[in-house]
Parts: structure tokens; sequence; C-alpha cells
């Protein structure tokens, strides 16, 4: 009987449903959320107290209950912290990841009150992890750098694998500050170079001794 209560208890939000339903009905579901569909989420959150995620789903067009439960948990819970980390929050993290590891960030989150899992493993790699690399960049890491990035586009959790020691925070802001701007000579003298052959075969230049110096010369 209050499943069926609750059903009923739908119908109030299908006038504001409507607007987006139309052409939006044949929308992939993979499509970021928008401003109008977080109001829903919202609303039906606050309706069934953010406990019945069928019914929640329901008031959402087009959108799963997984989806709905993770866009809530991860974005538009307000108990999310998301200021900076504390001297304190960072302690406990090296604490927690000291007794659990590197695998179980949504238990490690669960001692860190307002934090989920995303956080606390952006938080782990990017700034806490004790093999990340400190010292100033190298000639031969930027153009590592470079060449990686001509293979792999933005991936950056690629180009880490290839530069180690680098987090992928300290790798996208290296591209953006200091490679980038000199992306197009450098492109251009790789490609006089290789005569278009294929990116993955630009990681030959770093034993090209002559190609290496005109290199450094283009990232000074």
């Amino acid at each position: 009987m209050e499943e069926c209560n609750m059903e009923v208890e739908v119908s109030h939000l299908e006038s504001k449903k409507q607007h987006v339903t139309g052409a939006s009905s044949m929308r992939k579901r993979v499509e970021r959320w928008t401003p109008e569909e977080d109001e829903l989420l919202q609303e039906a959150v606050v309706q069934y107290k953010a406990k019945n995620w069928r019914l929640v789903a329901k008031a959402v067009p087009n959108r799963t209950e997984i989806q709905c439960l993770q866009r809530w948990q991860k974005v538009l819970n307000p108990a999310i912290v998301k200021g900076y980390w504390t001297k304190e929050e960072d302690q406990k993290m090296l604490e927690l990841v000291g007794m659990l590891g590197t695998k179980r960030w949504a238990a490690v989150a669960r001692s860190l009150p307002g934090r989920i899992g995303k956080q606390c493993r952006e938080r782990w790699y990017n700034q806490l992890d004790p093999s990340i690399k400190r010292d100033p960049w190298t000639e031969v890491e930027d153009m590592r750098l470079f060449l990686a990035h001509k293979r792999f586009g933005s991936k950056w959790s690629q180009i880490c694998s290839i530069l180690p020691g680098r987090s992928e925070n300290g790798v996208k802001n290296r591209w953006n500050t200091h490679i980038k701007k000199k992306a197009f000579i450098l492109e251009e003298y790789c490609r006089m170079l290789n005569n278009q052959q294929n990116p993955s075969q630009n990681e030959e230049l770093l034993g090209n001794e002559a190609a290496k110096k005109d290199l450094l010369s283009i990232l000074e």
C-alpha cells in the first residue's frame, strides 16, 4: 500500500518533466546532465528522502537509478565537501591508505566526512603519494611529454605511464604552462624529421643527438 502511495506522489512532478521530455527523450543517456535535470533530481531526492532511487529515476526522464544515485552522491549532495583539503584530512588520508591500500577509496572516504571516493583517489595520486616527483622537470621529460601528447592526446593517465613519478595534474599543468605554446613549432620540426611517419616512432628522436639538440633549443 505504501508503495502505491509513493507511486502516486510522482505525478506532482509530471508538469515539470514535460519540458525536458520531448526531443530529449531520444538523446543518449550518457549525455551531460542539464540544469533542468539537476533540479528535477534534487526535488525527487527531497520527495523520497534519498531512499527509493527507482521512484527518483522516474521523476527524471531518460535517467537510470544508477545515474541518479551517482549524480547525487558525487555532485549534488550538499554534504559533499568541495573546498580545500585540510592538514588534518591529509594526515588522516595517509593513515587510511597505510591501512587500506590504494584500491578501496570508498572505504577511505567513509572515514573522511564529506569526502567521496573519487576525491580521495585524486588527492592521493595528485598530491599525497610519496612516489610523486617534486623536483624540476628535465629537458628529456619535456620531450617525452610532447611526444606522448602527440600519440595519446589529452589522455593524461596514459601519458603518466611513460613519465614515472609525475602526477596527472602535474603533467597537465606542465603541458598547459610550458609545452603547449611551443607545440606547433615542435610539431612542424618533428614532421620534417620523420617525414610524417607514425607518431609512435617519434620516441626515436630521443636517440637522435642532433634532433635532441634542436628540440631542446625550441623547449628553452
